[in-house]
């Protein structure tokens, strides 16, 4: 390798210290790093710990550069840097995260050479008496009974609640308050749908939650969601509807609409296709007496922060975009990657960090959730600005148990 002097040297290193170094000069620099000490760095706290690598890095660093070994600027920063978010490369293609792991814990990242599919339908559904039964396992037909209510999935992998009496032996929740609540739960990767006991259809999108009366008995109809869902609600003028979803509410009577209330948002999306619906802040879970509410008429959204504070309506060119994942879709409206990547890694369920700074880029269009992620993320690619690659983590925790991750790697 061509061997880099002083100065070349010197402004890699405070690039790589402040995080705008280059891939191509990052390679450079481990090299450079490899070369120059011998071996690839390893981070094992049991072994070593974090002073050893910073000694390690630095003596080397400042051995080239001709820096006293003393606390300066860049010592400073090595050693904030080993406690942050750096990657380091390793001659043999493998690299290791520093993201100052747990006491034992060991982290080595490799290539990932096979294919990520796709989600599909998976639930988990708590019955009120906790009893717990994985959707994806059970066959069609009967699945549970409690309180004169009949679940049962269907030929198409729905739930439905209907009213009933039990037939032979299937689980029961027999003696729970009429009050008592369901919860279904879709993971990370996956995705699916219900009939509520009222006729109220839901589908439900990756990493999200929905709870439910086993029995809507009282005189509204309330539910609690987070993350993402389509509601066609059953018209019953008597009784609202009334969906709690990131410190917000939405009442209706029968429509059709869209929430999404990830945690890791920083807005509840609010879209409506169908009939109207009103939304308002929650204050410590209940509607507070100054609360502003505004109604909604197809073709609109509403954005409301997490934290309160007003509530935005806006147009929308296509309401039908906001649940192109309930028809099988991405859709991309000039969004900037990290918004995609956080879509994309709910459905293939990976994780996804970021190199280098993307914050100008935008990007749009449709592309199928039935394809594999390297369609996608070659699609994206093809625009020139933006890089992807898919890698394994392999973790060990001091107390022997191993286990796997896997994440894409976005870079300029």
């Amino acid at each position: 390798m061509n061997r880099l002097n002083a100065d070349r040297l010197k402004e890699l290193a405070e690039k790589w210290l402040n995080g705008t170094i280059l891939p191509e000069e990052r390679e450079l620099l481990n090299e450079w790093y490899n070369h120059e000490q011998g071996e690839p760095v390893e981070w094992n706290l049991e072994d070593a710990g974090e002073q050893q690598l910073e000694e390690r890095l630095f003596t080397t660093i400042s051995k080239e550069i001709h820096l006293k070994k003393q606390p300066s600027v860049l010592r400073r920063r090595i050693t904030l840097l080993a406690s942050a978010a750096v990657v380091i490369f390793c001659s043999v293609g493998v690299f290791l995260s520093l993201n100052k792991p747990e006491k034992g814990r060991k982290i080595v990242y490799k290539p990932y050479k096979g294919e990520v599919l796709p989600g599909s339908n998976k639930a988990v559904l708590t019955l009120a008496n906790g009893l717990k039964i994985a959707l994806n396992d059970v066959s069609e037909g009967e699945v549970a009974y409690q309180e004169g209510i009949k679940i049962t999935k269907a030929t198409e992998g729905q739930i439905v609640y209907s009213k009933t009496t039990p037939s032979g032996n299937i689980p029961s929740a027999e003696g729970i308050e009429r009050e008592a609540f369901n919860t279904i739960e879709v993971p990370k990767g996956g995705q699916y749908s219900l009939i509520l006991p009222d006729g109220t259809r839901v589908w439900l999108n990756s990493a999200s939650s929905l709870r439910y009366p086993a029995l809507f008995a009282g005189k509204e109809r309330n539910v609690e969601l987070t993350g993402e869902a389509y509601f066609e609600v059953a018209k019953d003028p008597a009784r609202p509807f009334k969906v709690s979803a990131g410190g917000t509410m939405v009442q209706v009577l029968g429509t059709h609409f869209n929430i999404s209330a990830y945690p890791d948002d920083e807005y509840v999306a609010t879209t409506l296709l169908e009939g109207s619906v009103k939304m308002s802040h929650l204050l410590k879970g209940a509607l507070s007496d100054n609360a502003s509410e505004i109604k909604l008429k197809p073709g609109q959204q509403a954005i409301a922060l997490h934290t309160g504070g007003q509530i935005n309506v806006r147009a929308v060119k296509n309401a039908d975009d906001a649940i192109a994942w309930k028809s099988g879709y991405f859709k991309f409206n000039n969004e900037d990657i990290r918004s995609i990547m956080k879509r994309v890694s709910r459905w293939y369920n990976v994780n996804v960090v970021y190199q280098g700074d993307m914050n100008d880029k935008i990007y749009g269009g449709t592309f199928s959730r039935s394809k594999s992620i390297a369609d996608l993320l070659y699609n994206l690619q093809l625009t020139g600005t933006i890089h992807f690659k898919i890698e394994d983590a392999y973790i060990s925790e001091s107390n022997g148990y191993k286990r796997s991750e896997r994440r894409i790697v976005v870079m300029p």
